[in-house]
């Protein structure tokens, strides 16, 4: 488990990780988080903003599209509180803006490419380094809670038989070995939060327009071509203000959402 004391020596954000939950084994931190945050099942004072949960090792931790995957330690595992207070059309630039945050540091901090695969994805060397994954409370089509996990492999993983990580290690790799050095969670960990928290701070300013550069400059796959189906061969350009992903199709510009395209299945 991460060293609190250690971790406070690090942090640098305003609310984000101050109030802080750790637990060893758990199915899913975003799960636990999630029942927390209603009423019904966990009367007590509400949770504050920022507020965030840390495990050593997940045993059901959830992924894009429904995916379950198996978190073993050598990673950082958290979830932690915010309330937008904005329409749920926002959500997809909002992804966005907290993946380019934790990106930022990191490269910032380590000195290493890391980029963005469109929307939620950390990448090195075209390879998966973590992931968000948002899970929402909404209301007449406004954001009301919210609860942002994320999973970053860290080191590599202890025994070769251990369960898989977020996909399998040839997909996948971890910052120990993308630095080339050894690492130790707590460092890692307070940066991780602030980019949290200054990724939230900037979409809640500006939303994607002061980022957008910097995320369109770190996306994996920009330029390459994909495969529409019926709409035939396209050129990923970038990013739109929205958050959504931008292509060059035969007959002119369009914007796909996520749902509409799945990136690792289309790539030509």
């Amino acid at each position: 488990m991460l060293n609190p004391l250690r971790l406070q020596k690090y942090l640098q954000t305003q609310s984000f990780g101050r109030d802080l939950l750790q637990l060893a084994v758990v199915d899913s931190t975003n799960r636990i988080l999630s029942d927390w945050l209603q009423p019904a099942r966990w009367p007590g004072d509400p949770l504050r903003v920022g507020t965030t949960l840390i495990a050593t090792q997940q045993k059901a931790g959830r992924g894009q599209y429904g995916r379950v995957w198996h978190s073993p330690p050598g990673g950082l595992y958290l979830s932690l509180v915010l309330e937008p207070q904005q329409p749920l059309s926002e959500l997809t630039g909002l992804t966005l803006a907290l993946v380019w945050g934790v990106v930022a540091q990191l490269r910032h901090h380590l000195s290493q490419d890391i980029g963005i695969k469109w929307p939620n994805d950390l990448v090195a060397h075209g390879k998966k380094l973590g992931g968000l994954l948002l899970q929402t409370r909404t209301q007449q089509q406004q954001l009301q809670s919210m609860v942002v996990g994320l999973g970053l492999n860290i080191r590599a993983y202890p025994e070769a038989g251990d369960p898989s990580p977020l996909l399998p290690l040839s997909e996948s790799t971890n910052l120990q070995d993308v630095v080339g050095m050894p690492l130790t969670s707590e460092p890692i960990a307070a940066w991780v939060l602030l980019g949290l928290e200054q990724g939230f701070s900037s979409w809640q300013q500006s939303r994607l327009h002061k980022i957008l550069p910097e995320c369109e400059a770190w996306l994996l796959h920009r330029y390459a071509t994909i495969n529409l189906g019926k709409q035939g061969m396209a050129t990923v350009l970038g990013v739109a203000p929205s958050g959504a992903l931008r292509v060059q199709t035969q007959t002119g510009e369009i914007c796909l959402m996520p749902g509409e395209i799945r990136l690792q299945d289309v790539l030509v």
